[in-house]
């Protein structure tokens, strides 16, 4: 084994404290970059299995061409999707009807067949108990509200009536529904086509086919080379756009990692150069001895070298296993939050990356330093005392850095800016804030060495910092990396929470009468008598003949609003046409709203007509709006629930109550959406306006008697759904903000390492003290002074880097997905970050100072003979 080897592996053994810490610094960054990564990769797939349950993760439908109930895709449409080389999942869809027993009680059923096992990977249901169908054949899954009704759980064993006789299914799942799909669809239950087929006696005949295009696919491409496959016997149409809102939060969370990652590498790097800088300055005499004995530069820096990567070996590969344990505790704990646990290669890859980095941050210098070193270091007295000329090479370096930084933002081309501050703008920002931290030691020692030394009771003249600004400036900097990255995350935190448009677009409550219209008078009064509303807009839909251009008559959904109240309550925008003329037109009774998704399957855009089939005959309206949101594209998903046996819509006509009660004769709205105040209860409210609905209005004597149309009334909260994606966003920021808290800790554990070395270097300045007079208690006094004042200087720099760092990110969404995030202020998150820094690091920072306080004066003064 050679000799510098064998030297670097006894120093090891020797000396564990220095690869001790160094390991546990580049294990906690590793393992820090690996538990965000993760977290935020299955924030991000729980966000895309939430939208799919919901929204589902069609990309194209290809339904036939003539609507109606008994329409059906052509045989043999559906084996043709499934070989097309563009079509990752086809799956056949149609609806049945069936009685479903179990022991002595027999139900109704809808059910919801599919071509297994695609139709499960394009729409997946949310399990309340067991899991999806894994036979084609004997099994079944039940929605919670059927399973109530019979009394059924997973395991038993349920009996399917049809004509062609009875059929024995196995319960393995219970499907749970979302507050809107509860209130509006029918009790039912999913079966595969290969049961229906046993249970009639005949083949299914799909009614629409579900496309779920392979990855890297876009969806024009895809529509081509489907339409290329298939033929014109059916209609394909884009249904991609009602997952299209969501997009960029998804973005959001992808990008995230990378700039997570980066952050926290650079910062465990300065804690690492911090580390290895003392350590290599305490033995620059040793190296300058290994010099004069025959050892080459070389030889003396490949010792130093293997003395930091051994720890660092290990630390990255501990990282990265305790990172995705962590990553799956906390998914664990919050999974009832409908995370699913999901890291993907990407996040190991990303943070063994980020060790790398961090390793090769923080051993570049040190190493170098240790090839530096000359025979004549062996005699040479190395301590410098600090000018103020020497702060200046400083201040130079972090204002180019944030100058560089602030130029790249001019690049043109939005993805080449992305990468150039994650791998350039990143680095250079927090390079700045390092090249900072000596330059404000020195400015703060001057500010506030009076005041600190009245709360610390010590005399002002002791402070030392000045005299070693760079040694102050690395503790500085090691404490600010992990400041800066939790007030970030809080403040983007803050930010995404303001900026998530979804909840400010999609009703808090729900009210639906399935039997008689509603009174709007009396639905408008609702605010002023139910307490807790704050907004009312009623509705409704139904289907009516159209023919658009000189296609075939069809049948369409026509969404009968309140034009203002609507586009308010679900965050309505224009893609086209102009808000003012739209509103203006409607009222007219001239004018309708269609939603986005008619732009590319029907070739309706603002300002073409169609031909609906009216009491009064054929009458044209014309498109004066295409209109988008979030809510819009959940809403049409949810009123097309209703319709069990019919085909979904093409497109939704948007058009006013009034419309629909001139041209088609419906006599009233059959929804009321409701907005509440943040402090109301769901379920309460909803109570009260069923009540205050059912009080009001003409009806029966016997009706009044029994009060039937409060019975018929259904209601329904889907507050708690929206604050189930506050929820996951909230406490996702609040694990990677605990990580940033551990990140903080272990920086406190670094700067008491480097303070005990600077203590050790010290020992002849507080002999001196001592016995000039000076007590044990001023001597830890002093010392904790001075970490207090490094403190208040990382306490700054890390807030305001850490803020400034949230407004780049602000800048990247706007630029790269349009995604209005917005800047927050995180001042409580600040707070908190000064209050933990500064405990944490003056209780580590304690042991080495009364170490130095206990020793007696004999041993201090004892380097001074040397």
């Amino acid at each position: 084994m050679p000799a510098t080897l064998q030297l670097a592996i006894s120093t090891l053994w020797r000396k564990p404290v220095k690869p001790l810490l160094t390991a546990l610094v580049i294990t906690a960054a590793v393992a820090l970059v690996m538990t965000a990564c993760s977290v935020l990769s299955s924030m991000r797939a729980s966000l895309q299995h939430n939208l799919a349950s919901v929204l589902g993760q069609v990309d194209a439908r290809v339904t036939p061409i003539t609507q109606g109930a008994d329409s059906a895709v052509p045989a043999g449409i559906l084996a043709k999707a499934a070989n097309c080389s563009v079509v990752q999942y086809a799956a056949g869809r149609t609806m049945a009807f069936s009685r479903i027993r179990i022991g002595r009680r027999t139900r109704p059923a809808h059910l919801i067949v599919g071509s297994w096992p695609a139709a499960q990977k394009i729409i997946p249901p949310i399990f309340s108990a067991g899991g999806p169908l894994t036979s084609p054949l004997g099994q079944i899954l039940l929605n919670v509200a059927l399973a109530h009704k019979l009394h059924a759980h997973v395991g038993m064993t349920a009996t399917l009536l049809g004509p062609a006789g009875t059929q024995q299914v196995k319960i393995v799942g219970l499907v749970q529904r979302s507050a809107v799909k509860r209130y509006f669809s029918f009790p039912s239950a999913y079966i595969t086509g290969q049961t229906l087929q046993k249970l009639t006696g005949v083949a299914p005949h799909w009614d629409r086919i579900d496309i779920k295009f392979r990855p890297g696919i876009s969806n024009a491409a895809g529509m081509t080379a489907l339409g290329k496959a298939l033929g014109p016997g059916v209609k394909i149409r884009s249904m991609g756009k009602s997952r299209k809102p969501f997009a960029p939060m998804e973005k959001m969370l992808q990008r995230l990692r990378w700039l997570i990652a980066v952050p926290t590498a650079l910062g465990a790097g300065l804690l690492i150069l911090a580390v290895f800088a003392i350590g290599i300055q305490e033995r620059v005499r040793f190296f300058g001895q290994l010099r004069c004995i025959g050892a080459a530069r070389n030889q003396v820096a490949f010792t130093a070298l293997v003395e930091s990567l051994v720890p660092m070996a290990g630390g990255i590969l501990l990282g990265l296993a305790g990172g995705a344990a962590a990553a799956w505790f906390l998914v664990h704990h919050l999974r009832h939050g409908h995370l699913v646990f999901h890291p993907g290669i990407a996040s190991f890859i990303i943070a063994g990356s980020a060790g790398l980095l961090a390793a090769a941050v923080g051993i570049a210098l040190p190493v170098y330093k240790a090839w530096r070193v000359t025979p004549m270091a062996a005699v040479a007295n190395m301590s410098k005392a600090a000018t103020a000329k020497s702060l200046r090479p400083a201040l130079w370096v972090a204002i180019g850095a944030l100058a560089l930084q602030i130029l790249l933002w001019w690049i043109p081309n939005p993805i080449w800016a992305l990468w150039a501050y994650v791998l350039v703008g990143g680095p250079l920002v927090l390079l700045a804030a390092v090249a900072l931290t000596p330059v404000t030691v020195a400015v703060f020692e001057r500010c506030f060495k009076r005041p600190l030394a009245w709360l610390w009771h010590v005399e002002p003249t002791l402070f030392s910092t000045s005299a070693s600004p760079y040694r102050a400036g690395m503790m500085a900097a090691a404490l600010l990396a992990a400041v800066s990255f939790f007030v970030s995350m809080q403040a983007r935190g803050i930010g995404l929470l303001e900026s998530w448009e979804f909840p400010a677009q999609f009703p808090d409550a729900f009210v639906f009468s399935p039997i008689t219209p509603l009174s709007v008078h009396r639905a408008m009064e609702i605010p002023r008598h139910v307490h807790g509303v704050t907004g009312v807009s009623a509705l409704t839909a139904f289907w009516i003949p159209a023919r658009i251009g000189a296609a075939n008559q069809q049948q369409v959904l026509f969404v009968a609003v309140q034009p203002k109240t609507f586009l308010h309550m679900l965050g309505v925008h224009f893609a086209q046409g102009n808000k003012a003329s739209a509103m203006r037109a409607m009222h007219a009774g001239t004018g309708v709203l269609i939603a986005g998704d008619a732009l590319r399957s029907l070739h309706l855009a603002a300002g073409k007509t169609l031909a609906v089939g009216t009491l009064a005959g054929v009458k044209r309206l014309t498109v004066v709006g295409v209109v988008t949101s979030p809510g819009v594209s959940i809403a049409q998903s949810f009123l097309r629930v209703r319709q069990a046996f019919h085909q979904a819509a093409a497109v939704a006509l948007i058009g006013t109550l009034a419309q629909a009660k001139e041209l088609f004769g419906i006599n009233g709205p059959n929804l009321v959406m409701l907005t509440l105040k943040p402090s109301a209860n769901g379920m309460h409210a909803v109570a009260a306006v069923k009540a205050f609905l059912a009080s009001g209005g003409k009806q029966s004597f016997l009706q009044r008697l029994l009060n039937f149309q409060r019975f018929a009334l259904h209601g329904t909260s889907v507050r708690h759904m929206k604050r189930e994606l506050d929820y996951v966003i909230t406490r996702v920021m609040r694990a990677l903000s605990l990580a940033a808290l551990g990140g903080m800790c272990l920086a406190a554990i670094a700067v008491a390492a480097m303070a005990a070395a600077a203590v050790r270097q010290r020992r002849y300045e507080f002999g001196i003290l001592r016995a000039v007079g000076a007590g044990r208690w001023q001597l830890l006094r002093m010392v904790l002074a001075e970490l207090s004042l490094i403190i208040l200087a990382a306490v700054v720099l890390g807030c305001a880097l850490g803020q400034y760092m949230a407004y780049m990110g602000t800048l990247l969404d706007h630029r790269l997905s349009g995604f209005d995030s917005r800047y927050a202020w995180a001042w409580n998150a600040m707070l908190f970050a000064a209050v933990v820094c500064c405990l944490a690091t003056l209780a580590a920072g304690f042991i080495p100072a009364w170490r130095a306080a206990i020793v007696g004066v004999r041993s201090l003064l004892a380097p001074g003979r040397e």
